[in-house]
C-alpha cells in the first residue's frame, strides 16, 4: 500500500457471536497492516465494515437497519457488508442504495483486499458482490494478535453439519472445518507472549473441532497442548453441544490446571418431545445426564445455557418441562430466545 493510503480511516461494527467478533478483529488487523487507521464507529471515516448475523430474523433485520443507518450518516463513505446475513441474503444487501460491496463468509479477509482497491477507484456504481459457495471451503487462514484486558477469543472451528429444524446457520457457514492444532498453538503462544492470560476457544460448533480430521486431532487433545503453553493460565470454551459432555472428554480435561469450570450449553429445550421436533441429537434425560457428568468432574462448575421458547407446537406442558429441567439443572444463567420464524 502506498504512503498516500495511510491517511484512510475505517470503522468496524459487529453483530452476533464471538466468532464474528474474532473475524472482525482479524479484518481490522489486516486493514491496519495495509496502512488504514481505525476509528470509533461514531466518527466520520472513509470506510465502514459491518459484520452481520443471521441467527434469527431479528438479527437479519438489525443487520439491514444498521446498513441503512451507516449509509444515511456517511453517504460518501465506502460501506462494506460481510458475515452470515450477507452470505444468506447477498442480493438484499446489494439492493440497498449506498452499499459498495457484499462479501460472504468463505474468505472474509478479502474484505481488506477489496477495501484497498476501492480506496483507489472510489465508490462503485453497482456493488461488488463476492459471495462464493461454501462447498469445499477450507479453514480460512486467519489469526489475531490483539486482545481485551487479559482475555482473547480464538476461533478454532467453522461450519456446522447439524440439521436442527430451527437453524439457518449451516447454510450461512458451510460444512465443519477445523484449524490445525499447530496453527492454534502458534496463535495462542503469540497472544500469551504479548500478555494474554486467558484463551477462550470458540467456533460455530466448537464441540465438533477435529471431526473433519479423520481422527487426527480433537478438542480434548488441543486443550491438553494449550495447557502446557507458557503464559496461558486459563482456557475456556465457547457454546457447547451437550453431547460433548461425555465421560471420555470430561476425564481428559478435568486434570488440566488451566480449564475454567464454566460451560455454556446449547440446550434449547428441556422437553424431550420439543427436542425431537427440533431434531436435536439427545433427549431431556440424556441432557441431564451430561450435566450431572460435568458436575461430577467439575464440582464447582458454573453452567449456563441457551433456551428457545415458543417453538412451533410447544404446549404449556412442554414449556413446564423445560422450566422444571432448568430448575433441576441449577443453571446459573439462561440466554432465552423466542422462536424465530425463518424461510425454509
Amino acid at each position: 500500500m502506498s504512503s498516500t493510503k495511510q491517511t484512510f480511516t475505517f470503522a468496524a461494527l459487529t453483530l452476533g457471536c464471538k466468532v464474528n467478533q474474532y473475524e472482525t478483529e482479524a479484518i481490522c488487523e489486516a486493514l491496519e497492516a495495509m496502512g488504514f487507521t481505525q476509528l470509533p464507529s461514531h466518527k466520520p471515516c472513509d470506510l465502514y465494515i459491518l459484520n452481520t448475523c443471521t441467527v434469527t430474523a431479528e438479527s437479519d433485520r438489525k443487520s439491514r437497519q444498521m446498513t441503512r443507518r451507516l449509509i444515511q450518516k456517511n453517504p460518501d463513505a465506502i460501506v462494506m457488508i460481510t458475515g452470515c446475513s450477507a452470505q444468506a441474503h447477498a442480493e438484499a444487501f446489494a439492493a440497498i442504495e449506498g452499499v459498495s460491496a457484499v462479501v460472504g463468509n468463505r474468505e472474509k479477509l478479502r474484505v481488506a483486499e477489496i477495501a484497498c482497491a476501492l480506496m483507489e477507484t472510489g465508490k462503485p456504481q453497482t456493488p461488488i458482490v463476492e459471495v462464493p459457495s461454501l462447498d469445499g471451503a477450507g479453514f480460512e487462514s486467519m489469526s489475531i494478535t490483539r486482545f481485551a484486558r487479559a482475555r482473547a477469543y480464538v476461533k478454532i472451528q467453522d461450519g456446522c453439519e447439524s440439521k436442527c429444524t430451527y437453524c439457518t446457520i449451516p447454510a450461512a457457514r458451510g460444512k465443519i472445518r477445523s484449524k490445525k492444532p499447530a496453527d492454534v498453538l502458534t496463535e495462542a503462544a503469540a497472544l500469551a507472549k504479548a500478555g494474554c492470560r486467558e484463551i477462550i476457544l470458540t467456533g460455530i460448533e466448537t464441540a465438533a473441532y477435529g471431526r473433519d480430521s479423520g481422527g487426527g486431532f480433537n478438542l480434548a487433545g488441543l486443550m491438553t497442548q494449550l495447557n502446557d503453553l507458557p503464559g496461558v493460565e486459563r482456557i475456556g470454551l465457547g457454546s457447547l453441544e451437550p453431547t460433548l459432555m461425555r465421560e471420555r472428554f470430561l476425564s481428559e480435561i478435568a486434570p488440566l490446571k488451566t480449564v475454567l469450570p464454566h460451560f455454556h450449553i446449547s440446550l434449547q429445550s428441556g422437553s424431550s418431545s420439543v427436542l425431537k421436533r427440533m431434531r436435536r441429537p439427545y433427549n431431556a434425560a440424556q441432557a441431564m445426564e451430561f450435566i450431572r457428568a460435568v458436575r461430577e468432574y467439575f464440582p464447582q462448575a458454573m453452567l449456563t445455557a441457551d433456551v428457545i421458547v415458543g417453538f412451533p407446537g410447544e404446549t404449556e406442558t412442554e414449556f413446564e418441562e423445560t422450566m422444571a429441567f432448568c430448575r433441576e439443572a441449577q443453571l446459573l444463567h439462561l440466554h432465552i430466545f423466542p422462536y424465530s420464524i425463518r424461510r425454509g
